[in-house]
């Protein structure tokens, strides 16, 4: 996956496209420059075909692609029978390494596939599981060097280029609709191929529509009155809600949505309120990385959301962000494609009951960390899921791309810096306000 980026020499303008790859040994790139002057253009390779390759291959092979990373880091069930303990390998299918027998336990995780290998100890058994804890596998498969992922995994080609931008002539300025008042279908459209919107002036802003909202607390407050707001998923979406409610709430101290519940339970089942409003966080089921995940009380997003449809909260009160990506990178496709057909089967059922409810679907983030398995070809593939599971609701749910602002802004970490997620938020509210 081949990258160009412009740099603006004198100010802070970013700017980024996909370049496009004709097959024969050539590439082309079109790039609209929104400033003038001079600017240096450099080429990243954002991922190496042999490292995807290799991480599907290691996917079909062990039914998860972590065997191809140098320090091999996974999700595993602790057992516990008196001092006997064990630690063994979790899938979401019934494929294990070194393993004749299997532990399902798709009961546990609201029946959504999710198996462990059997511990070895003849004394401990299923149901001796304590929890599911992400850790280190090095000695489950012995794979030589050539079985592990190229690294540095995302790098830029030597070779620059100095221009000077010359005057805008083009529409990158013209006058665009109010976010919130686009149609929710315009938000699918190019998103794989497309980088949509650039830095300049310490702002981010679209190529398809105003984000004329401030990023300012009370601004928040005013448009959110009233409204109960739901985020879904993993620790990207997290981001969101702690930012909702620490800074928007003003929760004191401040609150880390990363615990589970007080009773040894999942979710910590905590809506937090003030201003008139309420922010709730709960996970998607496993897989989910943490150190410690405790095995009482999973529930998926689609009971969740079943739930939350006879609720007595009127639908236009109500506000959804979701968001499946980080967790699920390392599995096979189909095991995200099964997800996402799922949370589409289920908001169109919610929309039902309650049609003016606001829905959101968070695209995946760009980001290079070669601890871990994250791949932006992969990640490419994911998006391409979501615009064809959501097909049929693309009028009825806005997508938040925030893989374009990500790769903009060259992001490093799974999570967003401050100024990448400040931004972030102000994308996502100008849809709402």
């Amino acid at each position: 996956m081949m990258i160009v980026l412009a740099q603006q020499i004198k100010g802070d303008g970013k700017m980024a496209s996909h370049m496009h790859d004709h097959e024969n040994g050539t590439y082309s790139v079109r790039i609209r420059i929104p400033w003038v002057g001079s600017t240096v253009i450099r080429v990243k390779n954002a991922a190496k075909i042999e490292n995807t390759c290799l991480r599907l291959q290691t996917m079909h092979t062990y039914g998860t692609s972590v065997f191809s990373i140098t320090k091999v880091w996974g999700i595993g069930g602790k057992f516990l029978n008196k001092n006997t303990t064990d630690f063994t390998l979790c899938l979401p299918s019934e494929m294990m390494v070194a393993h004749t027998r299997v532990c399902n336990y798709t009961s546990i995780n609201d029946g959504l596939p999710w198996f462990c290998a059997h511990p070895h100890p003849n004394a401990l058994s299923c149901e001796h599981i304590q929890s599911f804890n992400s850790g280190l596998f090095d000695d489950v498969v012995k794979a030589n060097k050539s079985l592990k992922v190229y690294v540095p995994s995302v790098e830029y080609i030597k070779a620059v280029a100095n221009i000077e931008a010359p005057a805008n002539t083009h529409n990158l300025f013209m006058k665009k609709p109010l976010c919130k008042q686009m149609r929710k279908g315009l938000t699918w459209e190019n998103i794989t191929n497309n980088i949509n919107g650039f830095w300049l002036n310490n702002t981010w802003s679209l190529l398809n529509c105003k984000l004329y909202i401030e990023h300012q607390t009370n601004t928040y407050r005013n448009c959110l009155k009233g409204k109960h707001m739901y985020f879904f998923g993993d620790s990207i979406v997290r981001q969101y809600a702690e930012f909702f409610t620490n800074v928007v709430l003003e929760t004191r101290p401040d609150i880390n949505l990363q615990v589970f519940g007080k009773n040894n339970t999942y979710h910590w089942r905590e809506t937090f309120s003030n201003f008139d409003i309420n922010v709730t966080y709960l996970k998607h089921a496993m897989p989910f990385y943490n150190p410690v995940v405790p095995i009482r009380g999973i529930t998926s997003v689609y009971s969740e959301l079943q739930i939350l449809s006879r609720s007595s909260i009127p639908g236009d009160k109500l506000i959804f962000l979701f968001s499946f990506h980080a967790h699920f990178q390392s599995f096979p496709i189909s095991v995200i494609r099964d997800r996402i057909r799922r949370l589409v089967k289920s908001i169109r059922a919610f929309l039902i009951l309650k049609p003016k409810a606001l829905f959101f679907v968070k695209g995946p983030n760009y980001c290079f960390d070669d601890t871990h398995w994250f791949d932006n070809t992969l990640t490419m593939v994911y998006i391409e899921i979501l615009q064809q599971e959501f097909e049929s609701l693309h009028d009825r749910v806005v997508y938040l791309d925030t893989w374009s602002l990500n790769v903009v802004l060259e992001t490093r970490n799974i999570h967003p810096g401050p100024v990448t997620l400040q931004n972030q938020i102000r994308h996502f509210m100008a849809y709402v306000c």
